[in-house]
């Protein structure tokens, strides 16, 4: 556990915070901020092993851990989101970036489309 904020910000290079959903690479190096004992501390965190019921559970040194993604109250409203860390070139996008671009490729494609037959009508 670190609280230092310098030592935080020195972990952190090189880390993206990640929104989900987002796709984990299984074995991805993940980092997180979370609450416990209603202070909040960063941990160095462990390697990606699967999601579980709002939770990811990670791996380290033979030692297999979840961390909630939010803690509730007691009628399941979000009180505290937890923050997750991935290194930067073992980033995934996300569902919706991935969705989004995509969309973006297929409009271009019909841009394109017109265009030729715009030249051609010419």
């Amino acid at each position: 556990m670190i609280t230092d904020i310098k030592k935080i910000k020195e972990e952190l290079k090189g880390f993206s915070q990640i929104e989900f959903p987002y796709n984990i690479n299984q074995g991805c190096l993940v980092k997180y901020l979370t609450i416990k004992d209603n202070n909040e501390f960063f941990y160095l965190g462990g390697n990606f092993v699967r999601f579980g019921n709002d939770q990811l559970v990670l791996t380290k040194s033979n030692q297999t851990w979840s961390v909630k993604k939010f803690i509730k109250d007691k009628e399941g409203n979000i009180l505290y989101r937890s923050k997750f860390f991935v290194p930067d070139d073992d980033s995934v996008e996300s569902k919706d970036v991935k969705e989004l671009k995509s969309i973006i490729k297929t409009q271009q494609n019909i841009i394109d489309k017109l265009a030729e037959r715009l030249k051609q009508m010419s």
